[in-house]
């Protein structure tokens, strides 16, 4: 989770102050940023801030690769996937799986 104050542009119509937004945030336990769209500040910084902590979270042991003499990856099919031999889809899986999941595109 990341707290944002947006409108860091409109210093002059602050309504809370930064150090009772970092104080917040600390008490969430999280990221606090000041933002301004109109000024490009930290915009972008707050999504890397979500990814990374997303990443984290979903870090998981990799399986191990062995790689080939032509040298491709040879990677055992996960139990979790459906696989559709009769056509070249790509492995589908039910929405059931998908519950208190992340998808990053």
């Amino acid at each position: 989770m990341v707290l944002v104050g947006n409108k860091n542009d409109l210093e002059d119509e602050r309504v809370v102050g930064k150090q009772n937004g970092e104080a917040l945030a600390r008490s969430f336990g999280c990221t606090f940023l000041e933002a301004s769209a109109k000024l490009q500040v930290n915009v972008n910084e707050i999504f890397f801030d979500l990814i990374r902590q997303i990443n984290r979270k979903t870090q998981r042991p990799r399986q191990a690769k062995q790689v080939s003499s032509q040298g491709f990856d040879q990677l055992e099919p996960r139990a979790d996937y459906q696989y559709d031999h009769s056509s070249s889809r790509r492995p589908s899986r039910t929405s059931d799986q998908f519950k208190d999941c992340c998808i990053l595109l």
